[in-house]
């Protein structure tokens, strides 16, 4: 972990400091397009592992079909490794650069502080885990197209071929909107970790990152004080709204972009060499 410090002085005019702001005045616009530039950087990535895997489970459906062999059509399976990889570096790098945005956030209201680095152990399991379950929906979708279009007299080829096009016709929504959410959660949690090492500051629930697709119960929780970075139980709290990322009652679920922001004020931040 990065050592915490901070300076501040007077909230005045005087001082060149900024006035007090609210949760809502927090700008989260650049955290927005970093997100939204990692996002797009790992789905070039992650869709080119996917057309290798693509071969991978065609090659073992053509075996299954030619074979009279269903039962392999339900145990199809290909590896994820590198995705999980790839996955990883992301993640990692994501939530690097939110701890630089919390620094340059708090920043603008006059303090300095230090980003801190985040364990990547983490980051590692998360990963692991989605690209299995990403990668098993695309070899179950693989199965269950190939179990439809089989007859004792099929070929393989032919059966591999219809396989193939019914994989390319899929919808990259879903494997979009879960990326996207893991790096959402490795974005909020270098936010935290940076936060909380940092001198005492109110936090806050944002939505702002939503923007006109806020369901009702984000705009709900949007503005809302949360508690103080240095409050007994503070990470619990924050987790019992934003558990891996999101806000838990979001009705976009993985989507959710909902972030938690910090205002630090001159009564809270103790003076440089304090």
């Amino acid at each position: 972990m990065v050592g915490r410090s901070a300076t501040t002085g007077p909230d005045d005019p005087a001082h060149g400091l900024p006035r007090n702001i609210t949760a809502a005045e927090v700008d989260l616009s650049q955290v927005q397009r970093d997100w939204e530039r990692q996002l797009t950087a790992l789905l070039k990535q992650w869709f080119t592992v996917t057309e290798r895997q693509r071969d991978q489970i065609l090659d073992r459906v053509r075996a299954a079909i030619n074979n009279n062999d269903l039962a392999a059509l339900a145990a199809l399976n290909v590896s994820s490794a590198e995705q999980a990889h790839i996955l990883t570096e992301a993640m990692t790098q994501m939530a690097l650069n939110a701890a630089q945005h919390v620094v340059d956030e708090a920043a603008r209201q006059g303090v300095r502080i230090d980003p801190v680095a985040t364990d990547t152990h983490r980051f590692a399991v998360t990963a692991v885990a989605l690209a299995a379950l990403l990668t098993a929906a695309l070899t179950n979708s693989a199965g269950r197209e190939a179990l439809r279009l089989w007859s004792p007299s099929a070929s393989g080829d032919d059966v591999s071929r219809a396989v193939r096009s019914h994989l390319e016709s899929l919808s990259t929504s879903f494997v979009e909107a879960h990326l996207g959410g893991a790096l959402h959660s490795a974005e909020q949690a270098g936010r935290m970790e940076t936060m909380l090492a940092a001198p005492t500051a109110a936090l806050y629930a944002s939505e702002q990152m939503d923007g006109a697709r806020t369901c009702a119960p984000c705009q709900k929780i949007n503005g809302k004080w949360i508690g103080n970075s240095d409050d007994p139980g503070i990470t619990a709290k924050v987790e019992a709204i934003y558990p891996n990322g999101g806000y838990v009652h979001c009705l976009g679920g993985v989507r959710c972009r909902g972030a938690v922001v910090s205002i630090f004020r001159p009564q809270q931040v103790p003076a440089a060499g304090a």
